[in-house]
């Protein structure tokens, strides 16, 4: 059985990616299978000739693609790779917006001593995956105390509601986050419900925090601690790379 290598599979996509962003139709050609079929996020089933048109159509940009390998399966002895992941998109195509998170299945097979793309799945993940991916940035943010990272997660007119009635600004909460003292050992998070608003993308969330640590409190500069379950109320928007930024919250001790 030939071996196949992860990092082949990337040097493959990376290439068919650069491809796209230079619509370069014989290199597209020659990287796709004539067989060809690719499942959107609509549930319509595009063949390869209209799938490269599409591609080169003007209006197709896609600025930011990300991804990350879940599984690589070898099959048929080496012949045939399935892989499945998860890919963040930021961009049109074909005239149509293809913003968002996505689970993707690709079949590739093994054509003398080059791959093709034979097969591809797009499924668009709930806004919940987003919402989770968000939280992931802002408490490593938090952590490295990475000032750049938290003006890019909070919008810049951000504001909080605490559980005292006051009202936080954006860079008032950043100062906060970015002190020395501010440490959370324990942040719990159980989402209660979820409204996506799709004209204007405004994202709604209720969830439960369980929060562990000490923080210097914006309106006073005390250092307070904390232990304890609140209620959070957060309304998201999305920024111009394609993620979410916090715009307005709320938060109130659970009694």
């Amino acid at each position: 059985m030939n071996e196949v290598r992860p990092a082949d599979m990337r040097d493959f996509k990376d290439r068919l990616l650069q491809a796209a962003s230079n619509r370069d139709r014989l290199t597209l050609e020659s990287m796709i299978d004539d067989g060809f079929t690719w499942v959107d996020p609509d549930g319509r089933i595009v063949e390869k000739q209209e799938f490269i048109e599409a591609i080169l159509d003007p209006s197709s940009h896609i600025p930011r693609y990300t991804s990350s390998e879940q599984r690589l399966q070898v099959l048929a002895g080496g012949s045939l790779i399935r892989e499945t992941g998860e890919a963040r998109i930021v961009g049109t195509f074909h005239g149509r917006d293809l913003s968002g998170y996505f689970a993707y299945t690709a079949m590739y097979a093994r054509q003398q001593d080059n791959w093709v793309l034979v097969s591809m799945t797009l499924t668009k993940l709930t806004v919940e995956a987003e919402i989770d991916e968000y939280y992931d940035e802002c408490m490593e943010a938090a952590r490295s105390k990475d000032r750049a990272a938290l003006e890019r997660l909070f919008h810049e007119d951000f504001f909080l509601v605490d559980d005292r009635g006051n009202v936080v600004d954006r860079d008032q909460m950043i100062e906060s986050v970015l002190h020395a003292e501010t440490n959370f050992t324990e942040f719990l998070h159980n989402r209660q419900r979820v409204q996506y608003q799709v004209r204007g993308g405004t994202i709604r969330e209720v969830s439960e925090l369980r929060l562990t640590g000490k923080y210097r409190d914006p309106t006073t500069d005390a250092i307070q601690g904390t232990h304890g379950y609140y209620v959070y109320h957060a309304t998201y928007v999305q920024g111009e790379d394609g993620g979410l930024r916090v715009i307005a919250s709320t938060i109130t001790n659970r009694v």
